[in-house]
């Protein structure tokens, strides 16, 4: 009987000891960063604001407690499966937990619903700061027509081979589309400005402030996505007809662009 007290005593023991522990490993990884890069440890509380939408109390592992301000965060961790970001909607910053980032982002936007008594969730799709919410009346429309410059994907999209439940899929599509197109404007906008450079370092080049008045507006063409017209390269190459090495490597460029 003694023996068995002793062994209900150390497993009460255990279980006390376990119970003190799990806040303290789930709070480990509770933290957030500020816009600055500042990290912020402590322990997250999630409640909502008056406007339903989520509010972030915190208590540092100072014991200090905060509001955390949406305008100032980039990022909220209440584990390492659950994160939140400081997304743009409305003319405003919301909190919302990060689904997928990248060029197009993905959101779960939770609020709490005086109509239904409840809180309610919905998914927000992010691009740069604009934002929109997916329901799924009018899903094709309202997706397809925030993806401009990705015709394949918008098609996709209309023929129904992507639905409101693919929106990580759409995502990663998207960013796909996004280096495609922005991979050979990379290349182009590189390849200019090592040559701009070189021609800025070669002293006593003849007419080199038109040089580069030349090679700054294919630039500005090159980061609108247009094509580099063949009066500029003209111009270029007959600015450079006294400096044969310079021009044989503006023909190069040309000939790869």
């Amino acid at each position: 009987m003694i023996a068995n007290i002793g062994l209900i005593r150390k497993l009460l023991i255990f279980f006390i000891a376990l119970s003190c522990s799990i806040p303290l490993i789930a709070q480990k990884n509770q933290y957030f960063v500020k816009l600055n890069g500042d990290t912020i440890r402590g322990r997250l509380n999630i409640t909502t604001q008056d406007d339903n939408s989520l509010k972030m109390r915190f208590r540092t592992e100072d014991r200090e407690k905060l509001t955390i301000i949406p305008q100032l965060t980039q990022h909220v961790y209440h584990s390492d499966n659950i994160q939140y970001g400081s997304v743009p909607y409305r003319n405003r910053r919301l909190f919302m937990e990060i689904v997928h980032e990248g060029s197009l982002s993905v959101y779960n936007y939770t609020r709490f619903d005086t109509n239904v008594g409840r809180m309610v969730s919905s998914k927000i799709l992010v691009r740069g700061t604009n934002a929109i919410e997916i329901g799924r009346i009018g899903f094709r429309k309202s997706v397809s027509g925030f993806l401009e410059g990705c015709p394949k994907l918008q098609q996709q999209i209309n023929s129904k081979e992507y639905r409101s439940s693919d929106l990580v899929a759409i995502a990663e599509a998207y960013e796909n589309c996004v280096q495609e197109s922005t991979g050979p404007q990379l290349e182009a906008s590189t390849k200019l400005n090592d040559f701009q450079g070189e021609i800025k370092n070669t002293n006593g080049l003849q007419g080199k402030k038109e040089i580069l008045e030349i090679l700054k507006d294919m630039q500005r063409r090159v980061a609108l996505n247009e094509e580099i017209p063949d009066y500029l390269w003209k111009a270029l190459l007959g600015s450079l007809g006294h400096a044969p090495e310079l021009k044989s490597k503006a023909e190069k460029i040309q000939k790869e662009l």
